[in-house]
């Protein structure tokens, strides 16, 4: 037999830890909902139903990672389920693994001909998975708990970094919440974990480390100099810049249309091309017959790999602690400097922020024109003439 009492924060919180085994109650707003208290302090709701002539129990979460009136939610979900003839499990995908959970989610929520909405994160998903979360490719969907979860994370913060840490965990969380939007009896076992707080980056190449960083670039063969000269002047993301299509370019219009599906906020972008940027290109089509800008014989058709080329030029620069993504910032960095307004250069960025996107949106291709070339001169004469 087990107490009733109604299920509420102010009253499981005041409830007394056994000293040994377990003590139970019965929720006085829900059926079948029960409360298991364990001299550990732990807390773990269960749906608990006669069937068959046996009595059945199912592990519903953990207090206080679950709400009382969320407990009841899934119960009461659970009771019309039973009765509809459902088995009485942790999933409708009873036995399956995390690696056909997350197939699942990949094929029928990220893949692009489905979801266009999606397509942005299948690469970086799809690398995440592979590289990051083997160890869960073959584990039962059922055996992957909040402590698993948790324990993953504090390994891969420290054998890969925090960064990256957070980035797996919440693949894991967006996983499991889209099986559980599908209708799946599971719960996501990343919920109510903390994540480790992330420093935001503000590094950028100031003058004198922008002449270095031409010198650099000068020792790297005509298709890698070109590349980042270009991601420098047009304050692309990389993404976007490697997978650059002939047929987005308007040479005569100095301008660069980013599809929907190849932008990170998944609408079209126009990127204003400056003076230089467009003499790169020019030089570029002179023999290059690919429809990309940066053809490779990949699957891909265009470039993906860029990290041996950059870390030859920092080397071969002298400059620490700088990424790819840093040529962005540095680009927004010399508008800024030259007097630039923040919505100009947000726009000349392609950023949308909810805050400002009818802001850029109204914005005149003009003064962007303006600020790109401001900053494009501004970067070649920090270069000393060291461009060619």
């Amino acid at each position: 037999m087990a107490d009733k009492i109604n299920f509420g924060k102010r009253t499981i919180d005041a409830l007394p830890l056994p000293s040994e085994g377990r003590a139970r109650y019965h929720d006085t707003g829900s059926r079948f909902l029960y409360l298991d208290i364990f001299p550990s302090g732990r807390k773990t709701f269960l749906y608990v139903r006669k069937l068959e002539g046996k009595m059945k129990f199912l592990k519903i979460g953990d207090y206080p990672d679950m709400t009382p009136s969320e407990a009841r939610a899934k119960a009461d979900e659970q009771s019309r389920d039973v009765s509809k003839g459902e088995p009485l499990t942790t999933s409708k995908r009873a036995g399956k693994t995390f690696l056909d959970l997350f197939n699942d989610y990949l094929e029928n929520y990220l893949k692009p001909e489905k979801n266009r909405k999606g397509t942005r994160t299948w690469p970086e998903d799809l690398r995440v998975f592979k590289v990051y979360l083997p160890t869960l490719h073959k584990m039962p969907i059922k055996h992957l708990t909040p402590q698993i979860v948790r324990n993953l994370h504090k390994q891969l913060a420290k054998e890969r970094g925090e960064f990256t840490s957070n980035r797996a965990i919440e693949l894991i969380g967006r996983t499991f919440n889209y099986a559980i939007k599908q209708g799946a009896y599971i719960l996501n076992p990343t919920t109510g974990l903390k994540k480790y707080t992330e420093k935001t980056r503000d590094r950028y190449l100031d003058e004198i480390e922008i002449g270095r960083f031409f010198k650099g670039l000068g020792k790297l063969d005509a298709v890698w100099q070109d590349f980042f000269k270009l991601a420098l002047f047009v304050g692309a993301r990389r993404a976007n810049l490697q997978a650059m299509k002939w047929e987005d370019i308007d040479i005569e219009r100095r301008i660069w249309t980013i599809q929907a599906d190849e932008f990170k906020t998944g609408e079209k972008t126009e990127v204003v091309l400056s003076d230089e940027a467009c003499e790169i290109l020019i030089r570029r089509l002179e023999y290059s017959k690919s429809e990309y800008v940066f053809p490779s014989h990949g699957k891909s058709g265009h470039i993906v790999e860029v990290k041996a080329a950059w870390k030859t030029l920092l080397e071969k620069s002298g400059i620490k602690d700088f990424h790819v993504h840093d040529l962005r910032r540095t680009f927004g960095s010399f508008q800024a400097n030259a007097g630039t307004s923040l919505q100009i250069i947000g726009k000349s960025l392609g950023h949308r922020s909810t805050d400002a996107t009818e802001i850029y949106a109204r914005l005149a291709l003009a003064p962007v024109r303006e600020s790109v070339e401001k900053a494009t001169a501004a970067i070649l004469k920090a270069a000393k003439g060291d461009v060619k």
